[in-house]
């Protein structure tokens, strides 16, 4: 294509108003000329060119091997450490957060994510900078996953973070310490079920600062062979869920994976106790919410939060953290427990942590689709332990100082 030819949308490569122009353009006339060009525009940084060029490959098209070689490299070098996965890994991975709009979204998102001195005088993919450049890349994303942020830009941060890698440690369990705790809630403040109130004296244990994740039980499914949750793509999760609890899993599940950690690992894993649950997200104080006694939907992902059934990256809600450090346990999803749903007051030898006898057992938390009332750190839900949805999720706990 001569110059004169070209649409009037190259002069605006990088203008997101463009976007849909470009990439009808790009699926039905010249990837290839587009691709080129996003690659040699001399005012963008080049991390930005190669998402924009990657961008187009998004939309399936076919262009010269070499040309797709050079992108797919240049997006392996700034997103990825080098030997962290091959090209196919890399293609489908810029495929899969293409259909998810957080492949254009951190496209134009670059220049707010970056600081000023790391947006200018960068190598080029294959130079030294560009494993630094990930770090950044991922501490930037983090500062605006746990910042006061709109949800939509906090939900985009966390999951452009799972699809680069993110850089927490995930499996982090935290200290409850042993002593006594107000378990169940005042007439007037909850449900009959959650009656009476009373005091209840724990042993110290480390329970997991997040729901056990997607990325985390993919390493399970991988060495188990054990079922993969239906909304997975096949045996493992899309890359921008890593990040966020797994759901679809039943009670027998989560303890599947709970003696599969143990074994692998060596020390005890297991579902927290209802009672244990609870005391990790109020506290000892009895606190209705784990921030506090008051409603505050930006504190979580619950139909106030974000309002629909999406689940959120870990820690996102960094505001709702419990008085032990424990992110997400109020909404986002549904937590199994080890208990037998059985009246109160709870008692610990009475047969509810049996776990070979039948019966409902006892999910804590609430979920993203869930109002206030169900989310508190009191309320109780039941279900059979074959049951999977796609909001129920699990967290560890370890027993012991």
């Amino acid at each position: 294509m001569r110059p004169h030819q070209r649409p009037v949308f190259y002069a605006n490569l990088f203008n997101p108003t463009w976007r849909e122009t470009l990439l009808l353009y790009v699926a039905m006339v010249d990837a290839g000329d587009v691709v080129q060009r996003a690659l040699t525009e001399d005012e963008q940084i080049p991390l930005r060119r190669y998402l924009l060029a990657g961008r187009c490959l998004t939309e399936k098209v076919t262009i010269d091997a070499g040309l797709r070689a050079r992108v797919l490299a240049g997006l392996r070098g700034w997103l990825r450490p080098t030997g962290s996965g091959d090209a196919q890994s890399i293609d489908d991975l810029m495929a899969r957060c293409g259909e998810e709009g957080l492949y254009e979204w951190l496209l134009d998102s670059l220049a707010e994510l970056l600081a000023p001195d790391e947006r200018n005088g960068l190598a080029g993919p294959e130079g030294s900078n560009a494993p630094h450049l990930h770090s950044r890349l991922q501490h930037a994303l983090l500062r605006l996953l746990g910042s006061d942020a709109a949800p939509a830009d906090r939900y985009a941060a966390g999951c452009a973070l799972s699809a680069i890698g993110d850089p927490r440690d995930l499996d982090e369990m935290v200290l409850v310490p042993a002593g006594e705790f107000l378990m169940g809630s005042t007439e007037n403040d909850g449900h009959s079920d959650e009656l009476p109130q009373h005091r209840l004296s724990l042993d110290t244990f480390h329970i997991g600062a997040y729901p056990v994740t997607n990325g985390q039980y993919a390493r399970f499914v991988a060495a188990t062979e054990q079922r993969p949750p239906v909304h997975w793509q096949g045996n493992s999760p899309p890359p921008w869920l890593e990040n966020h609890p797994v759901v679809n899993v039943s009670w027998h599940d989560a303890q599947a994976y709970c003696r599969w950690r143990s074994q692998t690992e060596g020390q005890v894993y297991r579902l927290p106790t209802e009672a244990e649950w609870e005391k990790a997200a109020r506290g000892a104080d009895g606190r209705i919410y784990p921030w506090g006694n008051d409603w505050d939907p930006s504190r979580c992902n619950s139909h106030k939060g974000r309002g629909d059934w999406t689940t959120t990256p870990s820690g996102m809600y960094a505001a709702g953290v419990s008085p032990y450090d424990c992110q997400d346990m109020a909404g986002n999803v549904w937590e199994w427990t080890g208990s037998l749903f059985k009246e109160y007051p709870y008692q610990l030898n009475d047969g509810r942590e049996a776990e070979q006898t039948q019966g409902s057992r006892v999910l804590r938390g609430g979920s993203s689709n869930l109002n206030r009332n169900y989310v508190r750190c009191a309320y109780r839900y039941r279900n059979s332990p074959d049951n999977w949805f796609r909001n129920f999720g699990f967290r560890l706990l370890s027993p012991g100082s």
